[in-house]
């Protein structure tokens, strides 16, 4: 039968897979800050938002780099994140980020892939601005750290299937990753997003669709 999170995964590989495979082959086409300001934007919004800040960033910018970002007027940022949302705050933060890249790091991130992986979260997370998804996410995408990145889809998942039921970010990643190959986590993290979008959603999941509504502890169809 497979553990709650074994049957959710065939269930997201089957239906989601092609699509996470295209998806992680433009994920390794990325450099490193533009992953980080992605990040940055996606905060409470949509991905369809996001690539739409994105392309007026790079309408601007020409190119996403902590040096474009630090030179852009803080207006052009607004007006370019609006459909993000939050644009005021997030401008702030990409330009406070983009100072510490430039400050601290020489304008890069990358030395920080030849970190083990404890040392290279514990620098990422001294940056203002930079939260535990945040750094995860730039260890699993740029340097292939076999960490799982937690976003709100997943820590919804873990809770109402009873994975984990914890609102401690770190005992859910590691509660995740217990029942994960470390060479498997990337795509599982994708494909876990997509099935919280899409199924196991904030309003109104598709309990009926869910491959563990028999046994999942939420579930409308078991009780």
């Amino acid at each position: 039968m497979g553990s709650i999170l074994e049957n959710i995964l065939k269930y997201a590989e089957k239906t989601y897979g092609e699509n996470v495979n295209m998806f992680i082959d433009e994920i390794r086409k990325r450099e490193c800050f533009e992953h980080l300001v992605l990040t940055i934007i996606s905060q409470n919004t949509n991905w369809r938002n996001v690539r739409k800040a994105a392309e007026n960033l790079k309408k601007i910018l020409g190119a996403i780099t902590p040096y474009t970002i630090l030179s852009a007027n803080i207006v052009d940022l607004e007006k370019a994140l609006k459909p993000a949302g939050l644009y005021r705050v997030k401008s702030r933060w990409l330009k406070n980020v983009a100072y510490t890249v430039v400050k601290k790091f020489g304008g890069s991130l990358n030395g920080l892939k030849e970190l083990p992986l404890d040392k290279a979260r514990e620098i990422l997370l001294r940056i203002p601005g930079i939260g535990f998804k945040t750094a995860d996410i730039i260890l699993c995408f740029c340097f292939s750290k076999p960490i799982l990145p937690v976003d709100t889809h997943i820590k919804r998942i873990a809770r109402r299937t009873g994975i984990c039921v914890s609102k401690n970010y770190d005992e859910i990643r590691i509660k995740l990753e217990r029942e994960i190959r470390s060479e498997a986590r990337l795509k599982a993290h994708l494909l876990l997003i997509l099935f919280g979008r899409n199924i196991c959603r904030a309003r109104n999941p598709l309990c009926r669709k869910c491959p563990v509504n028999n046994v999942c502890p939420s579930s409308i169809i078991s009780k």
